[in-house]
């Protein structure tokens, strides 16, 4: 093709010009007409709004990139400290033994990805005895393929703190009495020596998640073009805009990502599994009231054991070791005092939180006496507008606006 160009000779410089070269310097309609249409300001806005202009951008970016990703996660080999950069070893819950691509970032710099003396936790809780390093900064790597050659690689990877992804995004979570031992997909294993740590987690998660889905449930249903008449009905009602309930997820799911907590991870094999559960022989009390939905019924499993507290979350369901079992004894032993409402008493962890949230009398009180919140109206036409009269904070069209305030004045 290059051949069968035309090429012609320059007059003054005697030199060979490419007609293409000549077409490459001509102005292109195309372009005059984005420039025409967009002035420099709409494409700085463009560029600025398309940019992550904060670390909780680019946490709730990595979130929703791992979300749609899970389960292609992998978990570093727990003897990865002991060799070198080309031999650091891998597990997915696919397969294991898996390497880093050596032409990837982290197959240059594995030791990102390693934690140091600084991060491991040397003074653990009295009881607690394991060989893997306690620490808050494990990490996991969410990938988006595996390359099969002379080795498994894995390809196009970024780090997640370990927690927090896998109790937010796990499909099955598995825990024991006291939310000492968490099993994620029944491949991972948790444990958190310090008591009510991985409770707190896993509570805030469980929470999270709620939120997420009903605000991706709501989007939905409001694009959905086939609308009931009670949707209709529900969707002119005054409640929160998308944009105020995606900025306080956002900052939430940023805070419980940056949340520091100590614990161990590790792979279980096929053994682990087979003296991991109870089994459905044992029998365990429901939950009422479930602290973790409060509509949610709860249900025994049928294999495992334990007791569904929502759709992926079994709770005692996971076989306690010594130690944890020791923690779950001194801890319902000791008395516990309420921060809220000031009584002591001896509850075990799960008991504690079914009196925060529902029995607590000082929080019932400050439910009662709560001032609802203003709902921000999604009519185009209003906006927020304080009232100097009633001190009330109300979104109005200024037709409304005048009628409160003349009805005030009467007031």
């Amino acid at each position: 093709e290059d051949s069968r160009r035309k090429k012609r000779l320059k007059v003054d410089s005697y030199e060979i010009v490419d007609e293409k070269d000549e077409e490459d310097g001509a102005l292109d309609i195309r372009d005059i007409e984005f420039r025409m249409t967009n002035d420099a300001k709409r494409i700085q806005a463009l560029i600025s709004g398309a940019s992550t202009s904060s670390g909780r951008d680019l946490i709730m970016l990595k979130i929703v990139l791992c979300r749609a990703l899970y389960p292609q996660i992998a978990v570093a080999d727990e003897f990865n400290h002991f060799k070198s950069g080309a031999d650091q070893l891998y597990h997915t819950w696919s397969k294991p033994f898996v390497f880093l691509h050596p032409t990837s970032y982290f197959g240059k710099n594995p030791r990102v990805l390693q934690l140091t003396e600084g991060d491991i936790q040397t003074d653990a809780p009295l009881g607690f005895k394991s060989k893997l390093p306690l620490s808050a900064k494990h990490q996991i790597l969410c990938y988006l393929s595996l390359l099969e050659t002379t080795k498994p690689y894995i390809v196009n990877s970024m780090r997640m703190p370990a927690a927090q992804t896998l109790l937010l995004l796990a499909h099955t979570i598995d825990t024991n009495i006291g939310f000492t031992r968490i099993v994620c997909d029944s491949w991972l294993l948790l444990e958190f020596p310090y008591p009510e740590s991985g409770l707190n987690l896993l509570l805030k998660a469980v929470k999270l998640r709620q939120r997420w889905d009903a605000l991706i449930n709501r989007r939905l249903n409001d694009a959905n073009p086939n609308k009931s008449v009670e949707a209709e009905l529900q969707k002119n009602q005054p409640r929160e805009s998308y944009e105020e309930l995606q900025h306080d997820l956002s900052c939430d799911i940023s805070a419980y990502m940056s949340s520091e907590v100590y614990y161990t991870i590790k792979r279980l094999l096929p053994g682990d599994l087979k003296v991991l559960y109870y089994g459905a022989d044992e029998t365990h009390p429901s939950i009422d009231p479930n602290p973790f939905e409060e509509k949610f019924e709860c249900r025994p499993h049928d294999k495992k054991g334990g007791v569904y507290v929502t759709d992926n979350v079994v709770y005692n369901c996971v076989v306690d070791t010594d130690w944890s079992y020791n923690s779950y004894q001194e801890t319902y032993a000791l008395p516990w005092t309420c921060p809220d409402c000031g009584i002591s008493l001896c509850f075990s962890p799960l008991e504690r939180l079914q009196h925060k949230q529902f029995t607590c009398s000082n929080r019932t009180e400050k439910k009662e006496t709560e001032t609802p919140k203003p709902v921000k109206d999604n009519r185009p036409n209003a906006k927020e507008y304080k009232c100097e009269t009633c001190k009330e904070t109300l979104y109005m069209t200024p037709v409304e606006i005048l009628r409160h305030k003349k009805s005030c004045m009467v007031k």
